[in-house]
């Protein structure tokens, strides 16, 4: 349910590689905590922008995904994805993935798993639940 409801995994989704602004999560800066350690690259990537954010993908076919899986944009491979499950909650198969920016506000993706591709659309929010009334734990 996890992914139904866009959490972040620690261990695939969220890592050293991506920043808190590609990742969404900007909102969590204590920015008046004072000077504390990477203040300067943070600040950095917030005044230049990001070159890549974290957008949650539904498939339209049902695909087995487990993350790594290869994303497409006009026929041609963009990245991959972070994580991936099927979503019984909301009957599809569902994918994490950091998209380059130019593609951000597209919605012609392709995902491919184990040698099938499906057409795949933005999910904008949560695919479950996107107004986050009903609390997880």
């Amino acid at each position: 349910m996890g992914l139904e409801k866009s959490y972040l995994s620690g261990v695939s989704d969220i890592t050293p590689d991506y920043n808190p602004y590609e990742a969404g999560l900007q909102f969590l800066i204590d920015w008046k905590k004072g000077d504390f350690q990477g203040a300067q690259a943070l600040d950095d990537v917030k005044s230049k922008g990001v070159a890549q954010k974290l957008a949650c993908l539904a498939l339209e076919e049902p695909l087995v995904v487990f993350g790594g899986e290869a994303i497409f944009s006009g026929g041609k491979a963009i990245t991959q994805t972070t994580s991936g499950n099927f979503g019984y909650s909301v009957d599809k198969s569902l994918v994490l993935g950091y998209l380059p920016t130019e593609f951000v506000d597209q919605n012609d993706f392709e995902v491919e798993a184990f040698g099938e591709r499906s057409k795949a659309h933005l999910i904008n929010g949560a695919a479950y639940d996107p107004q986050r009334q009903k609390i997880l734990c």
